[in-house]
């Protein structure tokens, strides 16, 4: 029984390393567009989402790219197949130079909320 007991200590979570979890794949770039470039091309969200896309290909697979229509802080988010893209890409587009305004990009922690506007409010 002693050594049952023992046994069971060396499952101890604590001393298991952390796994990645579903946010490590996430990038948060600020400063894509402005509201008002938005407003004055209606076609702008399909290109930028599409060049976001491609240039963050260079990274790694990209699965999902999101732009929130209605962040003034220019927020777009790019999910990646695993964290070492993710990482790569945090690494070359934070405080890069894009459209005479300097990006921003860190890792998704699962607590952010952007906001997108309906089809409704862009009709």
């Amino acid at each position: 029984m002693t050594s049952r007991l023992t046994e069971w200590d060396e499952d101890d979570v604590s001393v298991i390393p952390a796994t990645s979890n579903r946010w490590d794949k996430v990038v948060i770039l600020k400063h894509m567009f402005t509201l008002e470039e938005l407003e004055e091309d209606e076609d702008l969200v399909e290109d930028i989402e599409e060049d976001t896309r491609e240039e963050c290909s260079k990274f790694g697979e990209v699965e999902n790219v999101v732009l929130f229509d209605a962040e003034p802080e220019g927020v777009i988010t790019v999910r990646f197949a695993n964290s070492t893209a993710a990482k790569a890409c945090i690494k070359k587009m934070d405080g890069r130079a894009y459209e005479r305004r300097y990006l921003e990009a860190k890792m998704a922690n699962g607590t952010e909320r952007f906001q997108k506007r309906g089809k409704a409010q862009k009709e």
